[in-house]
């Protein structure tokens, strides 16, 4: 018999949201995702890896906020948006 194993899936919330601080790395605000929903290291990179889209979409739908925070929030997420007005110069 196998048991089966609780998999992440990108398009529902997390049942703790995290909000991100202000210059946070992504790394940083990932740790703070796994510790508050206790989740093993790596789990949410994994799940994140699996898609093709931008993972910033996918963290946005986890955390119950719009992707424009992050790239608010994260100056790193910046270059890779597609809407100008939210990118660093």
């Amino acid at each position: 018999m196998t048991t089966r194993q609780y998999r992440l899936a990108p398009d529902r919330p997390l049942p703790r949201p995290v909000r991100p601080y202000q210059d946070e790395t992504t790394r940083s605000f990932i740790r703070r995702i796994n510790s508050a929903n206790v989740l093993t290291h790596g789990e949410l990179i994994k799940t994140m890896c699996r898609d093709r889209r931008p993972w910033m979409y996918d963290l946005a739908t986890w955390n119950g906020t719009l992707p424009d925070i992050f790239v608010l929030a994260m100056p790193q997420l910046a270059n890779s948006h597609p809407n100008p007005r939210l990118r660093e110069n």
